[in-house]
């Protein structure tokens, strides 16, 4: 039996299919009720009774893999209620290729939630200053509101120094937080986006991180003609942001980077491409130095196991 859930804020589109049957679809609130009224309703069923006890297997599908998939398939209007029936489909027909989801360690769920509160309050500041300089200039500003302006950006930076604070010390408690910055261009910032966004499973293997991340080139050919390769852009959005900030001060500080992104732009390469082709040999070292830190024994932190 396979089961697509279909997400919203307000509710779930749950599509059961079983093979040699009719789809069957329900709708449930999503909320704590709701919750458990699928979990009831699922569990009523001899085999999910049976592997309960196991825990049910979940696997988070990519949008882009389901959006092909919907594409491929025929499929011309996108419903809540259409795609919890086409994730079931999906499950059906690659199920050897699927992989249970399991959840982010508490630790890894802290850092990321932190670090995107952070980027976030790093965002601000800009917005504030901007209306500042208008309000500065405005001939008939409302009264006080220079005041409140100036007293947001104060906070904000009060604000940043205690998120700061708190990830540094997080970070403390990682090993894995010095070994990925023992790359020259990875500063703090950049690391806990790495242990942030990459899987704990994915440390230290460099090409899963490297497609994790939807920074490795996507080549597409047919026949005898190749076009130009595009970035994967498949990954978390803030970890490739992060990614590609160290990759520019990595070209100014590390000879070897910056000799390497001299080459890209006398072979043609725009910039931007070079660039981010210097975030991915970035990410691939730092995977490469966890990788050769596990194997003197060591297990990932988030593991429990140091």
């Amino acid at each position: 039996m396979f089961i697509g859930i279909d997400v919203s804020k307000q509710t779930l589109d749950v599509a059961r299919l079983t093979p040699g049957e009719t789809l069957a679809q329900r709708r449930f609130a999503n909320d704590a009720p709701g919750w458990a009224a699928i979990v009831r309703d699922l569990c009523a069923r001899p085999l999910l009774q049976a592997r309960q006890a196991a825990g049910l297997p979940v696997v988070l599908v990519n949008p882009a893999h389901l959006k092909a998939f919907r594409l491929a398939s025929g499929k011309r209007n996108k419903t809540a209620r259409g795609d919890a029936g086409l994730l079931a489909h999906f499950a059906l027909l690659y199920q050897p290729q699927l992989r249970a989801y399991r959840p982010a360690p508490e630790p890894q769920r802290a850092l990321r939630a932190l670090l995107d509160y952070r980027d976030t309050l790093v965002e601000r500041p800009s917005a504030v200053q901007n209306q500042l300089t208008a309000a500065g200039w405005a001939a008939a500003a409302p009264p006080g509101l220079l005041a409140l302006l100036a007293q947001e950006r104060a906070q904000l930076a009060g604000l940043l120094r205690q998120v700061a604070a708190q990830l540094r010390a997080l970070l403390g408690q990682l090993v894995e937080a010095k070994v990925v910055q023992q790359s020259c261009g990875v500063g703090r910032w950049t690391a806990a986006a790495v242990l942030a966004y990459v899987p704990v499973a994915l440390w230290g293997q460099a090409k899963a991180a490297a497609g994790y991340a939807g920074i490795h080139p996507e080549q597409r050919c047919s026949g005898s003609s190749v076009h130009t390769s595009t970035l994967s852009r498949k990954g978390p959005p803030r970890l490739r942001k992060h990614l590609y900030m160290a990759a520019w001060v990595a070209v100014r500080h590390n000879e070897r980077l910056r000799a390497y992104y001299q080459r890209l732009l006398g072979r043609g390469k725009a910039k931007q491409a070079a660039l981010v082709a210097v975030a991915h040999k970035l990410l691939r070292h730092m995977m490469g130095t966890l990788k050769a830190y596990y194997a003197t024994g060591q297990q990932p932190t988030f593991n429990g196991a140091t």
